[in-house]
């Protein structure tokens, strides 16, 4: 019987490292840190 490997990659977004980033930008937001400004306009290539 062959045997398969399979490689599970996590999605980036839901790692640890991301989610405090997320966090901590959360917070700023609700404590007045943010910044308003024009939405920047990406052109497709």
């Amino acid at each position: 019987m062959a045997t398969t490997s399979i490689t599970i990659r996590m999605d980036p977004f839901y790692s640890e490292e991301n989610q405090r980033h997320l966090n901590k930008a959360i917070a700023d937001l609700e404590a007045g840190k943010g910044q308003i400004h024009e939405l920047i306009e990406v052109e497709d290539e």
